[in-house]
């Protein structure tokens, strides 16, 4: 039997098939953007739900935040904005009708605390009646959790630490300490105890202790003979015919067996292996102090800036850091001080737009159709002419369509149509469409209008496959990020037929799927390739910015002309993207726009990530230097590979120019941003 449901995750979630494991875990599917949960950990669902999720409303998410901290779900509004629960009242202030969850919970907490510490000053009073504007919380008490007040939880905690602190400080204690170390409290309720036992009875641990004293005060204290030789008192077995005997308040007047060592005593110790040689011993960084371990911990919150990190200084907190600030004429590098990485700029692929949108109908006609699972399949091509095809798993149902009556059983006028969708709960779609762009990278390239691009896409492509350069990887993933975004913006034109039978029918010659005849199908199956598209571009837009940042850092990378290749592939990628974004700008796309951020804040992204590309392409020496040549092209001979770059791109300064300030948009020219981010690198 299988772990049982929670109902805010049935809420929100799809509960798939049980893990053929013993976790008793099953795998989950997000209801709004269709986010997938192999391992249906709780976290990872509850953290999608209340800081991922991009299909949710606010609301929703507010409420399942509260629902999460121990809240009842079915609060009841009242007509005055209040919000009215189960417990103690709380009062809320009415100035704002709108409260988000954190400032609920803020709300809450600071009022419980007032209640179990009132002002001692203050006349007792009796409680006022409730009041409608009031929220009501009570705390779940059990035998083993009675009610206590702050101060007994914090007097309960320390007495607690100091117990346990001065047990192991009791068993612990290290050889030869200097008595007057033990400063800190567990060490201090050692040495009171061990005071308070030498008028009782000779413990074990006593005579440790003096043990441990007689070896550092002879050790130390140039005890040795004329003939040389250092006497220790160094015996922890004290002789048993004088130990209780003597006084305890020396330990170095204490009878010890005596350990002589003749000859001079070395302070320089080795071990050395077998062949004689020493042990290479890796250096190891000293310990931070409590003031420079706290600062640094507050860096990694925050940051270091771009400077220092490539620089490799030590940055630390305020803005500008220390070391930005030391700088009163800098030489090269006149940035100012920023902490601003690429992966936290560039978030247009991540939202899952195309998700949520192809999540959104497939409920509806899962909820208008039956559908079934059976041998169908989908065969999907951007040119059949090609013979490459990308075969999905699909299901099926029966809609009927009902033409001026409302009862379409009252005439007996109905007919029924076939409704087709891809499989994408049991099918991996973007796994197969990453297989499909592979294959197609070739055509894609050959079909691209852009000039620049082209040139650079073809470029990279020979030189991933040659493997001359430790930057042929990254350019193997910025030509999968490419083709993902080229899919997604450009790869309308789909062409889809259907087959049953796998074995025996080839791909692409079953029936075809008319976007004519089937408007509702295939208008659903482009969309959920899109999506499919969309999720891969953006695993491989982070891998892409993550390792292009890495590299950056490394001055190694300084005049890679691999790396001004990936630059000019991801800011085509993003002119693509914004001027998708830009279409949702349009009246007829606005009202199906189902974000709680605008488009305008995704179509801006474009520039902040060209200008720190331009920023840190430019202190690794990596932007060309162009000149005008006399035939109105752009030339450059910084290196003989940027230089045949530019001769066979043919770009006219005057258009590229006129482009990067002057762009105009055009909803039916996916290409009308051209040169509006790619200029900026070498104009």
């Amino acid at each position: 039997m299988g772990r049982k449901p929670n109902a805010l995750i049935l809420q929100h979630f799809q509960r798939g098939a049980k893990l053929n494991d013993s976790s008793n875990r099953y795998e989950h599917t997000c209801k709004s953007c269709g986010e997938k949960f192999p391992k249906g950990r709780i976290d990872s669902l509850t953290t999608h739900l209340v800081k991922k999720c991009p299909g949710i409303s606010v609301h929703d998410r507010q409420k399942a935040l509260l629902e999460l901290n121990g809240f009842s779900s079915d609060a009841a509004r009242n007509q005055n904005g209040g919000v009215q629960m189960n417990g103690p009242s709380v009062e809320l202030p009415m100035a704002r009708q709108t409260w988000t969850a954190l400032e609920t919970l803020a709300e809450v907490s600071r009022q419980i605390g007032t209640s179990e510490h009132p002002d001692s000053n203050q006349p007792a009073t009796s409680p006022d009646p409730p009041r409608p504007d009031q929220l009501e919380v009570r705390e779940q008490y059990t035998l083993d959790n009675p009610p206590l007040s702050y101060e007994q939880h914090v007097q309960r905690g320390k007495k607690g630490n100091s117990m346990a602190a001065a047990q192991a400080a009791a068993r612990f204690i290290p050889d030869m300490v200097d008595p007057q170390l033990l400063a800190d409290d567990p060490r201090q309720l050692l040495a009171d105890a061990t005071h308070r036992n030498i008028s009782e009875d000779r413990s074990l641990e006593q005579d440790f202790s003096e043990a441990n004293g007689a070896i550092a005060d002879n050790f130390f204290g140039q005890a040795h003979d004329q003939h040389g030789q250092w006497i220790l008192d160094g015996n922890l077995y004290p002789d048993p015919n004088v130990a209780h005997s003597m006084p305890s308040a020396s330990p170095t007047t204490s009878s010890y067996n005596r350990i002589a060592i003749n000859g001079p005593l070395t302070t320089e110790f080795s071990t050395e292996y077998g062949n004689g040689q020493k042990a290479n011993k890796p250096k190891v960084r000293g310990k931070f102090d409590n003031s420079r371990r706290q600062e640094v911990q507050e860096v990694r919150k925050i940051g270091a800036c771009i400077r220092c990190r490539m620089l490799k200084k030590t940055c630390s907190v305020g803005t500008p850091c220390t070391q930005c600030k030391a700088i009163e004429a800098a030489r090269l590098w006149k940035t100012p001080c920023i902490r601003t990485r690429l992966d936290t700029i560039l978030d247009m692929y991540a939202l899952g737009l195309h998700s949520i949108l192809a999540r959104h109908d497939s409920n509806s006609q899962k909820n208008q159709v039956k559908f079934s699972s059976g041998p169908y399949h989908i065969d999907a091509s951007h040119y059949p002419q090609t013979g490459i095809y990308s075969t999905f798993k699909a299901i099926q149902g029966q809609r009927v369509q009902v033409d001026g009556n409302i009862d379409p059983g009252l005439s007996g006028d109905f007919s029924t149509a076939t409704v087709r969708m891809l499989d994408d709960d049991n099918d991996d779609l973007p796994l197969k469409l990453e297989a499909y762009a592979k294959r197609m990278l070739s055509t894609f390239i050959d079909k691209e209008t852009s000039r620049i691009a082209k040139v650079a896409l073809n470029t990279a492509l020979q030189l991933s496959l040659s493997n001359t350069t430790e930057a042929s990887g990254l350019l193997t993933r910025a030509l999968d990020l490419w083709a993902s975004v080229h899919i997604l913006v450009d790869g309308g034109g789909w062409n889809f037929s259907e087959r049953t039978d796998l074995d025996h029918q080839p791909a692409g010659h079953g029936p075809l799927i008319d976007p004519a005849l089937h408007e509702k199908t295939y208008a659903l199956l482009v969309l959920q390739l899109e999506a499919a598209a969309e999720k891969k571009a953006a695993q491989m837009s982070k891998i892409v910015i993550n390792d292009m940042e890495r590299d950056l850092l490394l001055a190694k990378s300084a005049r890679s002309f691999p790396h001004f290749l990936v630059g000019v592939i991801l800011l085509h990628c993003i002119e693509k993207s914004t001027w998708l974004f830009q279409c949702w700008e349009q009246e007829e796309f606005r009202a199906r726009w189902p974000l709680d951020k605008k488009p305008s804040h995704f179509t801006s992204q474009g520039d902040k990530v060209t200008d720190f590309l331009q920023m840190v392409l430019k202190h690794r020496s990596i932007l060309p230097k162009i000149f005008q040549k006399a035939d109105g092209t752009i030339g450059t001979d910084v290196s003989q590979e940027m230089s045949q770059y530019f001769d066979e791109c043919q770009l006219s300064y005057a258009h590229v120019l006129n482009q990067q300030n002057n762009f105009v948009f055009d909803k039916s020219n996916s290409s009308s941003f051209e040169f509006r981010f790619i200029s900026k690198l070498f104009i």
